[in-house]
């Protein structure tokens, strides 16, 4: 029979068949708009054919952005077709399907009525089918190839995998959208759509929509799915069907996430029972794992760690340290930059990780992050020895440039571990001596960051495991013991931290003698300990002993030597013995005048001449200490910014108002962005600002900062420290006199009126320790 050949006869109606039906849509009306202006046909381009990828990580809605598209622009193609593109098998038969659909006499009768039951049917059915995208007039249609998520190789042996430059037509005309989690597929598309995550109104919108009413605490959870559709839909028929409510969904997901994962399952499209949280990154992550082993590795130990920022170089610490016992895959993608890189472009490719081209660092979709670690099943404990591994030896020393920012962005990933510990993780993670040294380094990461109680129970970890492994007496469970008693002495707990300083010298004492340097080191720290408790004369005989060990052993001029002397000095200083404290300040013979310790000695001397009321001396040692520490750490380390919150200390006194607030400002701003608003140094200098405001009458910003100060020490120290009840009673002041009922209290000595950041900067003879 005559092949009719006009334009108007190519009008096939449009069909739902193989589409995924979503009555819940919302949103996405900038990407329909982009498709549209990127698949539509005008004037100037009618001809020319049009190829757009979508592609995002599995479950973000990209089927269903499609689907919309094509119901909303139904009128401005001829013709529109969905093809399944999720394996080979499914492709072929999808575009044979279409030969039934076709307008009479537009391709041979016979093609209708051939068996797709064998191939070379099937094949004829397919390039028929084909053929008829490619005629003259028949420009106006468009092709969605749909999750074409499986990468081709030439010599790959999987069945399933095609060629999609294979099944599109040859002609130069049409329209094609294909959906997928490849976004390397982009070579074969003239442009490209990169399918995000909701935002919190578009999240929010789908959730009540799906739930039929206003759900309280809906923000929540859609944060907290981080507005993958497909988890806020599951969600959302989770909750209608079982009548729970967001608070009890979210407590599920956190405490039982594969059981709730295996319930929601129940309620899938029946259109599309596959697409659950479950299932639906299961065929691109064993397609990753023939791809590439290594990067299925890889993603797997993410997921033991935070899902934001994570780095080459956070791994590198730990591949130099124990190659002997780590898995060939890490040893491979750790050691080898290029080979890291190689992996990272494949979890790219497919989806499954979003790079940031600024840090140079990698993140993961939070529901994704859950899925890899259901996913990792019986090599849990494995995995999770690794991730302890990698974050303890990624923790930087003070020695390291830039250590307090390297700590602040471990921390994350810190706390991801030790809540594998506490929670997910079972107890039979096989206990080794590096694993009790990874919880010291953990513990020591806390404690720098004055996250008190999690440094305690890392230390008591590490602790436990050194005394099984080693002994009571070994010294580097001796070393804990003597972090312990810093970290008590730190909290308050003073009877606690006597005992371990005690224990810990009499353990040294006995493994290494009296007059060992590490032995003397905690002498140095029990001097410390009395003086802050205000033993002078106990602290004084440990300082002089410490010091006259280390010039036994070291010289006069070792650093040991000369922090034990700067040590002394604050000793005398708060002795009121001015003469000694300043003979105490000679070591820069030995270090020069920029080095840090000289530097920490400067600082002392400004808080030694502001105690004596010399206003003018302790200015100048400020300033150049400020100065050094700007030279060789920069602007916003921490030891500059405790040294800025002194110098606004002596401006207050001075009764530079301008000056002072600038300093506290500055100080504030910069240990916030270092340590974060709870670190003890950020709220001492908190506490200082808002002592400031307090004796200039500003009793409202006043208020609002000792409020701040009252909640950090109160987590961090307790409620009856000192510093605690000190805080209360200024914002009760404060609040009193705001309403008529009290007057404004008199400057309370703290330090230099406040709290002295940096203060006394005593060395605490713990050195590195296990860090």
């Amino acid at each position: 029979k005559k092949i009719v050949d006009e334009e108007s006869s190519f009008h096939v109606a449009f069909s739902l068949k193989g589409i995924p039906v979503m009555d819940k849509f919302v949103g996405r009306n900038t990407e329909i708009t982009r498709l549209a202006q990127l698949l539509i046909s005008s004037s100037t381009n009618n001809m020319q054919r049009k190829v757009c990828l979508l592609h995002g990580i599995g479950g973000v809605g990209k089927s269903q952005l499609a689907a919309e598209f094509a119901r909303k622009h139904q009128e401005n193609f001829s013709a529109i077709f969905w093809i399944a593109g999720s394996s080979k098998e499914k492709l072929r038969r999808s575009i044979a399907a279409l030969a039934q659909r076709l307008p009479q006499h537009q391709i041979p009768e016979m093609a209708r009525s051939l068996s797709t039951d064998t191939v070379k049917d099937l094949d004829a059915i397919v390039e028929i089918v084909l053929k008829w995208f490619s005629r003259p007039s028949n420009n106006k249609w468009l092709l969605i190839f749909d999750n074409v998520d499986r990468e081709y190789s030439a010599q790959s042996k999987d069945p399933e995998e095609f060629d999609i430059k294979k099944y599109l037509p040859d002609a130069d005309h049409g329209s094609i959208l294909i959906t997928s989690r490849l976004a390397s597929m982009w070579r074969l598309a003239g442009s490209d759509i990169k399918l995000e995550p909701f935002n919190e109104l578009q999240g929010e919108l789908l959730l009540n929509s799906i739930v039929q009413k206003p759900l309280a605490g809906s923000l929540e959870l859609v944060n907290l799915l981080q507005g993958l559709p497909l988890a806020i839909d599951q969600a959302g028929s989770y909750i209608r069907e079982t009548g729970t409510n967001a608070l009890e969904y979210m407590k599920l997901y956190e405490e039982t996430w594969a059981e709730l994962m295996t319930q929601q399952h129940q309620f899938a499209l029946e259109e599309a029972p596959a697409s659950s949280i479950l299932t639906t990154w299961t065929i691109s992550f064993n397609d990753l794992q023939k791809r590439s082993p290594d990067a299925a590795n890889l993603l797997t130990l993410w997921s033991f760690l935070d899902n934001q920022d994570i780095w080459y170089e956070q791994f590198t610490p730990l591949g130099s340290e124990f190659t002997e016992e780590l898995p060939d895959w890490f040893s491979r993608c750790v050691n080898n930059q290029f080979e890291f890189k190689k992996c990272t472009r494949f979890l790219i490719r497919y989806s499954f990780v979003t790079g940031n081209i600024e840090s140079s660092s990698f993140s993961v979709h939070s529901v994704l992050h859950r899925w890899c670690f259901h996913n990792a099943d019986k090599r849990k404990n494995q995995i999770a020895w690794l991730a302890i591994m990698v974050v303890a030896s990624a923790a930087p020393k003070k020695s390291d440039v830039d250590y307090t920012l390297l700590q602040r962005r471990l921390l994350p990933h810190c706390n991801c571990v030790c809540s594998l510990l506490r929670q997910s993780i079972p107890e039979n993670i096989p206990q080794s001596s590096e694993l009790s040294l990874a919880f010291h380094r953990l513990a020591t990461l806390y404690l720098d960051q004055g996250k008190m109680a999690e440094a305690e129970a890392m230390y008591l970890r590490a602790l436990a495991g050194k005394e099984k492994a080693w002994g009571p007496d070994h010294t580097s469970t001796l070393d804990t013991v003597n972090y312990l008693g810093a970290l008590y002495s730190d909290q308050g707990k003073m009877a606690e931290a006597e005992a371990m300083f005690l224990r810990a010298l009499a353990g040294k004492e006995k493994a290494w003698g009296p007059d060992h340097t590490s032995t003397l080191d905690t002498v140095n720290n029990l001097g410390i300990f009395y003086r802050k408790q205000g033993k002078m004369a106990e602290a004084e005989a440990m300082y002089l002993r410490a010091l006259a060990g280390f010039e036994k052993a070291w010289g006069p001029d070792h650093t040991s030597t000369l922090v034990t002397v700067n040590n002394l000095g604050i000793l005398y200083a708060k002795q009121g013995k001015m003469a000694e404290a300043e003979a105490m300040a000679g070591c820069e013979k030995a270090w020069g005048p920029d080095h840090t310790s000289i530097l920490d000695t400067v600082n002392n001397l400004g808080l030694l001449y502001s105690n004596q009321g010399k206003t003018v001396e302790a200015e100048a040692m400020y300033l150049r200490a400020i100065a050094g520490y700007e030279k060789v750490w920069g602007p916003d380390h921490t030891s500059t910014l405790e040294t800025v919150n002194n110098l606004g200390n002596l401006y207050t006194k001075q009764g530079k108002m301008a000056e002072a607030e600038a300093m506290y400002l500055r100080a504030l701003a910069g240990l916030e962005k270092a340590w974060g608003p709870d670190h003890k140094s950020t709220l001492d200098t908190r506490y200082n600002l808002a002592h400031f405001f307090e004796q200039n009458l500003m009793l409202s910003a006043a208020a609002k900062h000792y409020e701040l100060v009252v909640q950090g020490y109160t987590k961090l120290l307790g409620p009856k420290h000192s510093k605690t009840v000190d805080a209360s009673d200024r914002l009760k002041g404060c609040e009193d006199v705001s309403n008529g009922t009290g007057d404004v209290a008199g400057n309370r000595d703290n330090g230099d009126g406040g709290s002295d950041g940096g203060g006394d900067n005593d060395g605490d003879g713990n050195g590195d320790g296990d860090n």
